[in-house]
């Protein structure tokens, strides 16, 4: 491999400073790919909505949220982790979305700081992607980042509406909406938030309690099709993206989905 030859002569500080930046950038102008694209872009993202992007990564939702709302709306996007948020801080610069708010942090259940874990490829070459909080049994490289509840984050940014929420954070969702309960029950957004279960055992939870969380405030879940349609989940069923959206932003069209009101 072509890193084989660049790593001994500019070295492993320098690949991942600038290889990798590149890479990633490069990487961060593809389309954002989702099965449940095609059903946000079309019923969940108004033009003057107010989206969040937790997790944001390199920022292919963001700029894809961003393009939806265009200058009537907001984008607020949470990224932790140094290497990745650099990058998508110039993802965002280069497409001018000048509608995103950036935010070089994690979202959880309390305010202050806190320690996130990024897996080494060959002991030394961080999977950006795939940092997460919690436990890891694998090499990884520790990073201390700062946190913040959701609902506090709101409160300093005189936020009055949330219309989508997208939460892709390797295990940490139950956190996050456990110190959002107060925009959830205010706001009622549509969420599209990964659960996996083994990423959610890292941190000692289970995904009946991301579940649960959403129940109480009276939401009902829903797995993405490859087709753009809906099929109604009572409950974790596999690994997956799903919907949890209240029936108040359950619109005819939204309805007419669902394929299926049986369990996933």
């Amino acid at each position: 491999m072509l890193r084989k030859f660049i790593v001994p002569i500019i070295g492993r500080k320098n690949y991942i400073n600038h290889i990798i930046f590149l890479s990633q950038l490069y990487r961060s102008f593809l389309p954002f790919r989702n099965r449940a694209k095609t059903i946000i872009k079309k019923y969940m993202i108004p033009s003057d909505g107010v989206v969040f992007d937790i997790g944001a990564n390199i920022g292919r939702f963001s700029c894809l949220a961003a393009s939806l709302t265009k200058r009537d709306g907001q984008v607020h996007s949470f990224e932790p982790v140094s290497n990745s948020f650099r990058v998508l801080k110039r993802t965002v610069a280069l497409r001018m979305h000048h509608n995103v708010i950036l935010n070089n942090g994690a979202l959880s259940d309390k305010n202050g700081t806190a320690e996130i874990s990024i897996p080494l490829l060959e002991g030394w070459k961080p999977k950006l992607p795939v940092a997460h909080m919690g436990r890891d049994s694998r090499m990884t490289l520790k990073q201390k980042i700062t946190v913040q509840r959701l609902d506090d984050y709101c409160r300093e940014k005189n936020i009055e509406r949330i219309d989508f929420i997208k939460c892709d954070t390797e295990g940490h969702e139950y956190f996050i909406f456990s110190g959002a309960l107060e925009c959830l029950a205010k706001y009622k957004p549509s969420v599209l938030c990964e659960v996996y279960q083994k990423y959610c055992k890292r941190q000692n939870v289970e995904p009946s309690q991301v579940f649960d969380i959403f129940y109480r405030m009276g939401y009902k879940a829903y797995i993405p099709t490859r087709e753009g349609t809906l099929i109604y989940a009572d409950g974790y069923k596999k690994p997956a993206d799903y919907f949890f959206i209240h029936p108040s932003r359950m619109t005819d069209q939204l309805s007419k989905l669902v394929i299926s009101t049986r369990s996933a």
